[in-house]
């Protein structure tokens, strides 16, 4: 087994022990947490909807599941008239809408169902509701002195009622088991802050805990998930990029092998050859092909055998091209350059070849892509030209 694969054994092996470990200790705090015994409940605000709580009673018999309704926090009398005064106070304020004042009302004006926040109901009434209706809009055929309407809102909360009355001048628009008697028991005195629950059931004393799901085994899951396909995602990263590396180096393959027929021929030796490919200029700096010719260079210049150097310069690659090229190259290097020169000459010829029908296939799927908007603008085109004449037609 080699050492990418053991690695990645070894990868797997942890995110498996990470998730487990997570998943145990998350049960185990989650478990601790839900055993802890509550005497009372937090109230929601007042306003606010009422929270469901899933308990289960123990009287040291059996245990006894039961879903206890929080409702709300009641007002006191104090806070009561307080809110009532904080909401015909918002209702006076946002009355006008986007009228500039309620002497001369043009547009519909601003009458909520609710205020502070939900807390209080409103209810809104019109004296002239064929000019004024009860949700603010304004009707028809209104006078044009304007007509004086008033408006009353009756403002509801815990059962009491206050009244807000306003005078505006609307204006033509210029344009089983015992245990929910016991709750219910416990729970008489509303204003207090916290629900709380009964101590005891039939002379037995009642322990509460809390019931809910546990979101941990989703949590491990999900690093589990996560983990084991990261590793994928990584390695398609790696092959993407090996692809666009390698579709690089085919199409400089015929300018490496005309050059370095050029080089030869002008007398070079090898080593001499791929150092001009390296030092090539290029703008927008070097190319691949520029960059692993410089690998070359070095490598044999570190005292790695010339021959080994150009075989790993084809095994890099990963194309047969260039393994090919390189093959070609050992073979003929004790040769002398008279017959390398004609085999190289012949493999430009190939190569320049090879990278014109690439080029045409290419060009003949960009074409195949094209179809479709080529298509979609004939339909355009289609469309513009027989509007005028579909319209002509009917008038």
């Amino acid at each position: 087994m080699d050492k990418h694969k053991k690695r990645l054994l070894c990868y797997y092996a942890v995110v498996i022990a990470f998730a487990g470990i997570i998943l145990l200790v998350g049960t185990l705090i989650v478990r601790q947490l839900q055993n802890r015994p509550v005497q009372r409940l937090l109230r929601p605000e007042s306003g606010q909807e009422s929270r469901e709580e899933k308990l289960v009673a123990d009287d040291g018999e059996k245990k006894m599941p039961v879903t206890v309704s929080v409702a709300a926090r009641e007002l006191t009398e104090k806070e009561l008239e307080e809110l009532f005064q904080a909401a015909q106070k918002e209702l006076e304020q946002g009355l006008k809408g986007k009228n500039e004042t309620l002497s001369c009302v043009r547009m519909p004006l601003h009458m909520p169902v609710i205020a502070q926040d939900g807390r209080i109901l409103v209810s809104w009434s019109s004296d002239h509701p064929e000019y004024l209706s009860y949700d603010g809009t304004l009707g028809e055929n209104i006078p044009q002195n304007g007509v004086d309407i008033q408006l009353e809102a009756s403002m509801e909360c815990q059962g009491q009622v206050r009244w807000y009355h306003k005078t505006v001048t609307v204006c033509p628009a210029e344009d089983e088991d015992g245990l929910s008697k016991a709750l219910m028991a416990a729970d008489e005195v509303k204003t207090g802050k916290y629900y709380e629950l009964p101590a005891s059931l039939d002379g037995r004393k009642l322990y509460w805990y809390r019931r809910g799901t546990n979101p941990v085994p989703l949590l491990a899951a999900a690093i589990l998930v996560i983990g084991l396909f990261l590793p994928l995602r990584r390695q398609e990263e790696k092959l993407r990029q090996k692809k666009k590396y390698q579709e690089a180096l085919l199409q400089e393959y015929p300018v490496l092998v005309s050059q370095i027929t050029l080089y030869l021929g002008a007398g070079m030796s090898l080593p001499q050859a791929f150092s001009c490919m390296a030092q090539s200029p290029k703008k927008g700096g070097a190319t691949i092909l520029q960059k692993e010719c410089a690998l070359l260079v070095r490598e044999m210049e570190r005292g790695i055998p010339q021959g080994e150097a150009i075989q790993r310069f084809g095994d890099r690659s990963g194309l047969w091209e260039y393994r090919s090229f390189c093959g070609m190259l050992l073979q003929n290097r004790k040769k002398g350059n008279a017959e390398l020169l004609y085999m190289l000459q012949n493999e430009a010829e190939k190569a320049f070849a090879e990278r014109q029908r690439r080029a045409r296939i290419t060009g003949n799927e960009a074409g195949t892509k094209l179809l479709m908007p080529m298509m979609l603008m004939l339909v355009v085109v289609l469309m513009l030209v027989l509007f005028p004449a579909v319209v002509s037609f009917y008038a």
